[in-house]
């Protein structure tokens, strides 16, 4: 092997010098192609790198880089194939050569075999190899490097090839996709084929996106693209024909809860709903019913019992709450619902379908509700509804319960026989017990002393007590114990159907029926307080009735959990009221017996002091004598209700003081009294300083009197002076006539222009409205006569005394009497109606006055009774008018004179020229007029209402000046009851009246207190008591109980924020304080 191993290394050698020589030989040939490539023959591989680098620096285009780039690799190539071949003609010419070679292994000859190699074959395998190798790496390396540059640049020929085929696709596919192009399917020559998803994707956005009226021969054209381009991938036909089935035949047909046909497609194109939706749609009856459903769910891999399955499973249970209710309505008795036929017939026939139970309507249940097994079988259904509802039906602790090493599961079992389920847990805590305000009535009423006293007799005791449902039965009594009997059995059964624990139901029943009457029990508790109060019946007597009057027999119902079934039984409670409330209410009244007959005695005595009736030290002898008789009393009440004496004692010091400040009062009230004099005099001289009656002298002289003696102020007085000088017959010009009164005026006298002009200044008329009032003061007095006297023309032209001429140079007259155009042209018309009328009575018949005429004719002439008699029968006046016909023609000449005279009655009436008696007798004697009842009711109520009027002018205060004026002066109480009764102010509203005016003088002051109070509460100054005692004095200020809370509640969030401000309080001193404390 070495002898071989040196051969042919010395065999390569000699290739090597070959091709140096043939290198040689070419090389001026290659240096003058290939300059750079020929300063990198180190080896075929760099000279190939070195072509590549060379050809893409060179900006052209691909056919020509890749050109170069072959032109640059001829040498590389050429020179790494042109060794195998120097080889093999070296070879040839030394010929058949042969060597021996004694081969040997691991050290060891073979002995004296040896072998024979010619060298021509040697180099001919070897050369051979060599060949294929470099020949096809080199083709290998070619096409890859072509390759890498035509991936770059594809997009630039690929669309003309596309272009190209797809002119020719047509034609060229025609025998193959006939049916599908005649049906309109897209076919375009493609590169990259669009996958099946996308082609249905393609379709459906087609589909989508056509006209209805379209939409088929879109399905249609969609299908054939489909089954076109799947066919170009080689698809089997029965998969392409199942992807491109018209989905009208694919289809699973039905009709809607409205009746109308629906198909759902089952086309791969199309999606289906999932599963959840399908069990919804046929829940809801969006699809027909679980058969189709079944249907669709083979589509989905359900087979019929699944799709069934998963249809049940969307169903909602009803909550716990929903159960216990109807439970409980159930052992009520309330169950009412009766399911309708056809109801019941679909539930039916779909329990069929799915292999359920029929429903059976719930007052079917309620009525086999009438024995022990039905109840238990009703309770079986709700205690399995339990487990659906996901509550455990087992308990969660056996014997071999252990938690961190510990035997709960024992502890618990053994004392207890074993732990229940959750389920029955929350069936016992479902059951409702009395709320804190039930038992709050419960103990008001004292129906807990009433069990007490019951379980006591029964041996139920509060220390060892047995389960409460089992003690019930024993705290009610089998009979009535009283004459009144409330019937509440079902009272007791509808109050369990609300939910509550059955044990409590009787006893809440009775409290509920008795909050009923718990009005009239308050109503009836103060009367007898009252009358103990008033003195009209004893303590003892009080106590005995407060106690327990009488007794009520409640007649209840229970439902008796072991037998399951409903049992009555009765609850004998006195009507009573609790002895600590009735020994506070005792207190309350003996205080109040004392206190109001003080109260009133009090005030007595003080108005004395302020009236100067009594003097102090005498009013304080008669009160010390009162106060003797009333301790004696007080004493003994005290001690008979409470057991310990509570004595009154008269604070002298008290007195002493309140004797000072009264000393002091009554010389106030007194000066009080002067200013309100004061104020009713300056009222009266305010209105005869008014229109001028007092003179400028006597107003300083007024004033300084007022000063003197009602203590008025500088500013006071000045503020008299000033504005009765000022007010001093200001209101004298209310005579300066209006133009209106001018104009009245001026129909009885003649009116000057001076007289207009100044009376214009005086009112100061604008500019522009003056022309208008100087021509109505103008006219007006003739325009009344004017239309008079066309009146009396219009009359002349129909009897002709006039001619139209004359008629009509009126009517032109007429606008100089301030007639309008219009009013000329109405005027015109009816005087044509008139003659015209004329002309038609004048031709029908005789000039008699017809009733109406008559009655104007006997406003100037009297007409005999025979004559009027005789023209009423003439124009056949029926028989019952007739006579109203003849009142009417007595009566109407006088009724406008007596309508005047009544007009001037009520103005003597007002001004007080006539007595009311007078005006009353010319009311009565109206009715002979022609006047109605109405009309003298309407007549005697306008004169009312004018004298109040007048009397009004007094100027006495309304209810609301009256308050204004109260928080300046002192007003005594009968001015304020006198002022309402002449306002005629509602008596239930005069007490209202009366406090407002009183009390708002005074609240707005004590407000102010209030809120003082408030920030000495806050900052610590007054304690809680002192600051309840000035709230509880807002309430005779006008303070409502409402308010009051409020003002509480604001005073101590006042108290809380400054006591947080307090604690969070840092006392590092700000840069501001920094800079001063420098």
């Amino acid at each position: 092997t070495s002898i071989g191993k040196a051969f042919v290394e010395s065999f390569f050698k000699f290739g090597e010098d070959l091709a140096n020589f043939a290198k040689k030989l070419f090389e001026p040939f290659f240096q003058k192609s290939s300059p750079e490539a020929y300063t990198h023959l180190l080896s075929t591989a760099d000279l190939a790198e070195a072509a590549f680098q060379e050809t893409i620096k060179e900006p052209v285009g691909l056919a020509k880089a890749l050109w170069n780039l072959g032109s640059r690799l001829i040498y590389p190539y050429w020179y790494g194939t042109l060794i195998p071949y120097v080889i093999r003609g070296a070879v040839k010419a030394f010929g058949d050569v042969e060597i021996e070679l004694e081969p040997s292994i691991v050290g060891s000859k073979l002995g004296s075999g040896k072998i024979k190699i010619k060298v021509s074959e040697l180099a001919d395998a070897f050369v051979k190899g060599l060949e294929q190798f470099v020949s096809a790496f080199a083709t290998g390396v070619m096409f890859g490097i072509a390759n890498n540059f035509m991936v770059n640049v594809q997009h630039l020929y690929i669309p003309r090839v596309v272009a190209y085929y797809d002119m020719l696709l047509y034609k060229l596919l025609e025998p193959i996709l006939k049916q599908e192009i005649e049906k309109g399917a897209k076919i375009n020559m493609f590169v990259k084929a669009v996958t099946e998803s996308q082609l249905i994707t393609y379709a459906r956005r087609v589909i989508a996106f056509v006209k209805p009226e379209d939409r088929a021969k879109a399905i249609e054209q969609s299908l054939a693209t489909i089954s076109a381009h799947l066919k170009l991938y080689g698809l089997p036909k029965w998969y392409i024909d199942y992807l491109t089935q018209h989905p009208e035949q694919f289809s699973v047909p039905f009709e809607d809860r409205f009746g109308k046909p629906r198909k759902i497609f089952l086309s791969p194109i199309f999606e289906l709903p999932t599963h959840s939706e399908m069990a919804r749609m046929t829940q809801r009856d969006v699809l027909p019913g679980v058969d189709v459903m079944k249907r669709l769910g083979w589509i989905r891999g359900w087979n019929e019992d699944l799709t069934t399955l998963i249809y049940l499973l969307t169903f909602k249970y009803p909550s716990f709450e929903k159960l216990w209710q109807f439970y409980m309505r159930a052992l009520s008795g309330m169950l009412w619902f009766r399911a309708p036929s056809v109801a019941k017939q679909l539930f039916s026939e779909e329990a069929e379908e799915i292999g359920a139970g029929k429903p059976v309507d719930p007052l079917t249940i309620q009525e086999k509700l009438t024995s022990r097994e039905a109840v238990e079988a009703l309770e079986t259904a709700i205690n399995v509804y339990f487990k659906w509802l996901e509550y455990s039906n087992f308990s969660w602790f056996t014997e071999n319960t252990k938690m961190y090493g510990i035997d709960v599961g024992r502890r618990v079992v053994g004392p207890l026989g074993g732990w229940t389920a959750d389920s029955w847990i929350r069936a016992d805590v479902a059951a409702a017990i009395p709320t804190k305000i039930d038992m709050r009535w419960m103990s008001r009423y004292g129906i807990f002393m009433y069990m007490a006293k019951r379980f006591e007799q029964a041996g139920v005791t509060f220390e060892t007590p047995s389960p409460l449902v089992k003690a019930l039965p024993r705290m009610l009594e089998a009979r009535a114990g009283s004459k009144i009997e409330v019937e509440l059995q079902w009272f007791s059964r509808l109050l369990q159907a609300t939910g509550l624990h059955p044990a409590w139901v009787p006893i809440v029943t009775v409290a509920e029926n008795i909050m009923v009457i718990s009005d009239e029990m308050t109503l009836l508790r103060t009367g007898w307080l009252n009358l103990f109060k008033e003195g009209l019946v004893n303590l003892s007597t009080v106590e005995r009735v407060l106690s327990g009057l009488f007794t009520v027999s409640y007649k209840v119902g229970y439902w008796d959990v072991d037998e399951k079934r409903w049992k009555t039984g009765y609850i004998n409670l006195p009507v009573r009221w609790l002895p600590h409330e009735r020994r506070l209410l005792e207190i309350r009244m003996a205080i109040d017996r004392v206190l109001d007959i003080y109260r009133e005695f009090y005030r007595s005595i003080m108005r004395g002091i302020t009236a100067y009736v009594l003097e102090p030290k005498e009013a304080k002898e008669i009160v010390k004598s009162w106060f003797v008789l009333a301790n004696n009393l007080f004493k003994e009440t005290m001690s008979a209700i409470t057991g310990r004496e509570v004595e009154l004692v008269f604070d002298e010091s008290y007195w002493n003081l309140m004797e000072v400040a009264y000393e002091k009062q009554r010389e106030i009230e007194s000066r009080v009294r002067t200013r309100y004099l004061m104020q009713r005099v300056a009222g009266w001289l305010l209105y005869r300083i008014l229109y001028g009656y007092v003179k400028p002298e006597h107003v300083d002289l007024i004033v300084s009197v007022f000063k003197k003696h009602a203590f008025l102020s500088t500013y006071e007085e000045n503020f008299l002076r000033e504005v009765m000088k000022n007010l001093l017959g200001i209101a004298s010009r209310e005579y300066i006539p209006t133009p209106y009164t001018l104009a009245t005026f001026a129909e009885y006298m003649v009116i000057s222009e001076d007289i207009i002009n100044k009376v214009f200044e005086e009112l100061r008329v604008p500019e522009e409205f003056r022309p208008l009032y100087r021509t109505y003061i103008q006219v007006r007095p003739f325009k009344s006569d004017y239309k008079s006297l066309l009146s009396t023309a219009v009359r002349a032209l129909r009897y002709g005394a006039i001619t139209e001429d004359d008629w009509k140079t009126m009517l032109e007259e007429a606008k100089r009497y301030g007639f309008t155009d219009a009013e000329i042209s109405i005027i015109n018309r009816r005087a044509s109606l008139e003659v015209a009328i004329d002309r038609v009575k004048e031709v029908l018949k005789e000039r008699i006055p017809s009733p109406s005429t008559m009655g104007v004719l006997a406003e100037y002439i009297t007409l005999p009774m025979e004559l009027v008699d005789k023209t009423l029968r003439e124009y056949r006046v029926a028989e019952e008018w007739i006579p109203y016909w003849k009142y009417y023609i007595i009566v109407k000449p006088v009724k406008s004179d007596f309508k005047s005279l009544l007009s001037t009655a009520r103005r003597a009436l007002r001004y007080g020229a006539i007595a009311e008696e007078e005006w009353k007798k010319l009311l009565d004697q109206a009715k002979d007029f022609g006047f109605t009842d109405v009309e003298v009711t309407i007549l005697s109520r306008i004169a009312d209402l004018e004298l109040l009027i007048e009397r009004s002018k007094e100027r006495i205060p309304s209810p609301s000046t009256l308050a204004t004026l109260a928080e300046y002066i002192v007003i005594p109480r009968e001015m304020i009851e006198k002022a309402l009764v002449e306002y005629r102010i509602a008596e239930e509203w005069r007490s209202y009246w009366i406090r407002y005016i009183l009390v708002k003088p005074l609240k707005s002051d004590y407000r102010s207190l209030i809120y003082t109070a408030i920030r000495a509460f806050k900052y610590g100054v007054i304690d809680q008591t002192k600051l309840d005692e000035i709230l509880r004095q807002a309430l005779q200020f006008g303070f409502t109980e409402t308010e009051i809370r409020i003002i509480r509640f604001r005073a101590e969030l006042e108290q809380a924020i400054e006591v947080a401000r307090e604690l969070q309080r840092e006392y590092i001193p700000s840069l501001g304080t920094i800079a001063s404390m420098a």
